[in-house]
């Protein structure tokens, strides 16, 4: 809702940190902006059906730019190209959107870099990062963007996304239980792996209650 407001008084602001827990729609939320800022059917958000949000969709439009670890690493090679390219007047009626996800994986050079265009923001361009970990960012950087929290989706959303996949009832809560908040990964845990996470918290919780069994856990 914060952003559709954004959005529709033209209002957004040049830079934005996404930031919360992982699994709960960061990168997602960031590409829908780069969608709505671009959008030929909406002025508030994304309609999914125009060429231009579906090209955004593919990887496919030449104004938006996702920017993802080399190797665990955002590198300053990486911030370079964000530089050369983000003053430049977008090649269609939009905006140009950088997307910079798992920001706290910059390197300090790459942070440093990226400072300086967020001390002057171009005004055709849009910059997003997503985080888990915004205690790893320069406090300058935090400081020059508009945060915006994700809170953890809570069990019972969890749950209901997982009957409608299909799950039982049983299965689903349990699921819901397990991943803490994160419903990627609770769409992509197989049952499989959830018993034996689950048979590991019952040996562990066991073995608390005998302390030869512990030790025979821990050694």
């Amino acid at each position: 809702n914060i952003l559709k407001k954004a959005l529709l008084r033209k209002r957004l602001p040049n830079s934005l940190l996404l930031q919360g827990a992982e699994g709960v729609g960061k990168n997602e939320a960031a590409l829908v902006v780069a969608k709505a800022l671009n959008c030929l059917g909406k002025r508030d958000d994304a309609c999914e059906t125009c060429a231009n949000c579906k090209a955004i969709g593919k990887g496919n439009f030449p104004d938006v730019m996702i920017l993802e670890a080399d190797k665990d690493v955002i590198k300053i090679e990486q911030i370079r190209i964000l530089k050369n390219t983000a003053y430049l007047k977008p090649m269609g009626r939009g905006k140009r959107v950088f997307i910079i996800q798992h920001a706290e994986k910059m390197t300090e050079e790459a942070s440093n870099s990226l400072l300086k265009v967020l001390e002057e923001p171009p005004l055709s361009s849009h910059i997003i990062l997503t985080t888990h970990k915004d205690h790893l960012l320069l406090s300058t950087i935090r400081s020059r963007c508009q945060s915006l929290v994700f809170s953890s989706i809570s069990r019972e959303d969890i749950t209901r996304r997982l009957l409608e996949k299909g799950y039982a009832a049983e299965q689903a809560n349990i699921i819901a239980m397990v991943v803490g908040g994160n419903i990627r990964l609770a769409l992509e845990m197989n049952w499989e792996s959830v018993q034996s996470i689950r048979q590991l918290a019952w040996d562990l919780l066991w073995a608390g209650l005998n302390m030869k069994g512990a030790a025979s856990l821990l050694y």
